[in-house]
């Protein structure tokens, strides 16, 4: 199962689906395979996947949500959590990894002396579950606070004031607070703020 994914750079690529690779982790068959590293040159990441998934090697490409702005406008382009690595699971004593490093712009496994050194069991697979179900991005900005909602602001003049949501974005919150029997509009950072 693949999905198809926009880049910083522009280009489109099509990654394994996160979905597909937990049923996968499940398997019998790769339940033994490590993880290893394997350094790609800057910007072809999708390519050299591509080259990775079909000689049938398992492999992930981790990835992140940034927004920018750009002309007044935030913009969510999706780029490399790791540039110029990718992480390929296989047996090193039974598989044919060495065809890995024939493949255009792939350059080197990390490890002693160019062989491929295994990561630490679990470590990918907790890599994964810590990315978004439903594509595997990982996207750093809380969830907006819902309108209503009492919240606390976590320091400050307005610490020991009650809050309601107004509204929310990933990085701003307009509160309701009330204060000498009076409501008034405070705006704060979304990271001064959390849930009662």
């Amino acid at each position: 199962m693949t999905y198809p994914l926009r880049l910083a750079n522009g280009i489109g690529m099509h990654c394994q689906a996160p979905a597909a690779i937990r049923d996968e982790m499940a398997c019998a068959s790769f339940a033994a395979d490590p993880w290893h590293v394997l350094q790609t040159n800057p910007n072809v990441e999708p390519r050299v996947l591509d080259g990775v998934l079909s000689a049938g090697f398992r492999a992930y490409f981790p990835q992140r949500l940034v927004r920018r702005r750009r002309y007044g406008r935030v913009e969510e382009v999706i780029c490399a959590l790791f540039p110029t690595y990718l992480l390929v699971a296989f047996n090193a004593a039974t598989a044919p990894w060495g065809a890995l490093l024939r493949l255009r712009d792939a350059k080197r496994f990390l490890g002693p002396q160019g062989a491929p050194a295994a990561l630490r069991e679990g470590e990918v697979e907790r890599l994964m579950a810590m990315g978004r179900e439903s594509d595997g991005v990982f996207d750093d900005a809380a969830p907006p606070f819902e309108r209503g909602q009492q919240l606390r602001v976590m320091g400050g003049p307005f610490a020991a004031v009650p809050a309601i949501c107004e509204w929310s974005t990933a990085d701003r919150v307009g509160l309701l607070m009330s204060m000498f029997g009076r409501t008034f509009p405070v705006e704060m950072g979304r990271a001064d703020v959390e849930k009662f």
